[in-house]
């Protein structure tokens, strides 16, 4: 051990005699290690760590999946109410609504928040209760019933000031008395890890009857059940669902799916791909580092003889080089580590508020980033230190005692120099070869016709209290009068859900005068409820036709707009300008 540490403090003089040398191997470590163990903090948090939630290995999403598309689909409150009762391979299921905005007043400003309908057995499918107060009972799930709400402890902290009377207070949302009945632990979210506000979701007796689809459901498995057997359990439900109702079922499979997988499946790539970026920087750096320990080796030859002439042997001398390089690779960590808290931090105040990746908020460094990092360090410091350790203390120290003698060391060093030149090379040209593709994937993606003009185009999202307006269609008529008297307008227009923002609603139809399709067969369409200068405010081209205008609103014949794209595709050798169409909803 006294040797060890000897080695140590000849090192840290050794690198105190060269600030040079010792800040460029430092800078170049610490970026590798801080960058890898940054971006392995989220892997840990998103990917390695379990879900916060009770025995999480056991919950599942079920979700409804249609023939024509193959892609997994919101569910229909009817057939959840009938899985509950058919499908055996659950302990319990819940299930979780889309998020909507509420509007909470009444104290301080009115504010805006994210909130989701829940059933009283979500809380309890999870396996998380409340930290004050309870969660839902089963009698307060009632149709159309907004009078009790849970809150997140975000909000709790936020705008009552971590009150813990807040338990049966009367808050207004919408306009509506609500009783508050808990507040959820920190950090508590279902898949939207933005809501504030649950409201439990009731079923009258007509629910039963499945119509639009528009859910999430959560389920626990049963213990020692399998997501396989489940799978095998839901199709054949699914089977007397389609011969309960055919019309609405038939075309609609069930898939059965992993919380954890589905929540991290569409992030799982990209942080792989980011992991594997950072270690090839990494490698990179140590690449680099060793090149400078080669030469320095070379630098020291003579050094290295004497100390083999005064009675070192080999072995003492490769340890006392391998401590130079652990040891400048443990100063590299440090800095490292304080890199990798910075970008996290960063990461939490910026991403974290941009992306809807759950948990990303929690990205923290925990003591399994801190054993990644350690373990990086020893790493690091013995790939770039073996080799010129070795390198130098198996070179012949008798040509190196001669004056002006030169070793075999130095081409052998040269030779080595430029191997890990080479592999530097290499590295370096995959990571830019990969930033060039990601690069050139994202200027295709701004070349692409979005079908609108986006320059100059600002949007707000707004949502009524429904008491106060019974409709929203004088309001509306009125905002968009005043908006466009504003210097500056040009128009403005209102739709249900934004372009390419992930959200919207799909329905089936019918063409007028053509033979109804089979059942589940029916074509499939995106549908926005837009004002009349919403195409206008886009910049939207019209092809054909006509645009809305004031005459259709509240008109009783139904009028729609319909894309290029569904025009060529049902239409193909006629005019649709005046066809019918039969919307199912």
């Amino acid at each position: 051990m006294s040797t060890i540490l000897q080695d140590l403090k000849f090192a840290a003089r050794l690198l105190r005699r060269s600030p040079g040398f010792a800040a460029v191997a430092i800078a170049a470590l610490a970026l590798g290690i801080g960058a890898n163990t940054a971006i392995f903090s989220v892997v840990n948090t998103l990917l390695l760590r379990p879900l916060p939630y009770r025995d999480p290995g056991r919950l599942v999403m079920v979700w409804e999946v249609s023939s024509r598309t193959g892609k997994d689909n919101v569910g229909s409150p009817g057939n959840y109410l009938h899985w509950r009762e058919l499908a055996s391979s659950f302990e319990e299921m819940g299930i979780v609504g889309m998020t909507f905005r509420t509007t909470l007043s009444g104290q301080g400003d009115p504010e805006e928040l994210p909130m989701q309908y829940v059933s009283a057995s979500t809380f309890h499918v999870l396996g998380v209760n409340a930290a004050l107060g309870r969660t839902f009972a089963p009698d307060e799930e009632q149709p159309n019933h907004t009078g009790f709400v849970v809150l997140s402890d975000r909000l709790w902290r936020r705008r009552f000031g971590a009150d813990p009377g807040i338990v049966d207070r009367v808050v207004r949302l919408d306009g509506n008395p609500s009783v508050v009945v808990g507040v959820m632990p920190p950090g508590f979210s279902i898949l939207d890890k933005d809501v504030e506000v649950w409201r439990p979701a009731g079923f009258s007796a007509e629910s039963r009857t499945p119509r639009g689809r528009w859910l999430h459901v959560v389920a626990r498995l049963k213990p020692g059940v399998s997501v396989a057997q489940a799978q095998q359990d839901m199709q054949r439900v699914q089977v007397e669902m389609i011969r309960l109702f055919p019309a609405f079922n038939t075309g609609w499979g069930v898939h059965v799916v992993i919380l954890k997988v589905q929540l991290t499946g569409d992030v799982k790539p990209a942080l792989f791909v980011l992991l594997a970026a950072v270690g090839f920087v990494l490698l990179i750096a140590c690449a680099n580092v060793a090149n400078l320990l080669l030469a320095r080796a070379t630098a020291r030859q003579r050094e290295l003889a004497v100390r083999a002439a005064l009675g070192a042997d080999r072995a003492r001398l490769v340890r006392q080089m391998l401590a130079e390089s652990v040891l400048l690779s443990f100063v590299g960590g440090v800095a490292g580590l304080g890199l990798a808290w910075w970008t996290i931090a960063l990461l939490r105040r910026t991403v974290a508020t941009r992306l809807p990746v759950p948990r990303l908020e929690a990205v923290a460094i925990d003591g399994w980033v801190l054993a990644f990092a350690c373990v990086s360090v020893v790493v690091c410091g013995v790939i770039f230190g073996i080799v010129p350790a070795l390198t130098a203390a198996g070179a012949s120290f008798t040509d190196a005692l001669k004056e002006g003698g030169r070793t075999g060391t130095a081409a052998r060093g040269a030779r080595i120099r430029n191997a890990f030149v080479i592999v530097e090379t290499a590295l370096a040209l995959v990571l830019l070869v990969g930033a060039g593709l990601l690069i050139r994937s994202f200027m295709t993606l701004l070349r692409v016709d979005a079908g609108f003009d986006p320059s100059h185009i600002v949007t707000m999202k707004i949502t009524l209290p429904e008491p106060k307006y019974s409709t929203a269609v004088p309001f509306f008529d009125q905002l968009y009068a005043r908006i466009d008297a504003l210097p500056g307008v040009q128009a403005s227009g209102g739709i249900s859900f934004l372009p390419l923002a992930g959200l919207g609603a799909a329905t089936s139809f019918k063409i007028v005068g053509r033979p109804d399709p089979p059942y589940g067969q029916e074509p499939v369409a995106d549908v926005r409820v837009v004002t009349h200068d919403y195409f206008k405010a886009m910049g939207m081209p019209l092809l054909a036709g006509r645009l809305f205008d004031s005459r259709d609103t509240g008109d009783q014949n139904h009028r729609v707009i319909i894309s290029a794209t569904m025009a060529r595709k049902y239409w193909p050798d006629e005019d649709p300008i005046g066809q019918h169409v039969s919307i199912s909803w």
